[in-house]
């Protein structure tokens, strides 16, 4: 999982947890109030059944 803010911070380091049907994602540093984030799934990422969610549009539910 890479996680980018739009604004100046870029990738952003964090850590990503999984509960239930859950992926959370922790960035190390606070992104900016009303910054727009942008996800991209990498091919380590798997539905519960094992396939690949790799390029699979995830939706910006950041709250700031």
């Amino acid at each position: 999982m890479k996680v980018y803010g739009q604004q100046a911070s870029g990738r952003k380091a964090g850590t990503a947890t999984v509960s239930g049907n859950t992926l959370t994602f922790n960035p190390a540093a606070d992104f900016k109030p009303g910054e727009t984030v942008f996800t991209t799934l990498t091919a380590a990422v798997q539905s519960s059944s094992g396939a690949s969610r790799a390029g699979i549009p995830v939706p910006d539910r950041h709250h700031a």
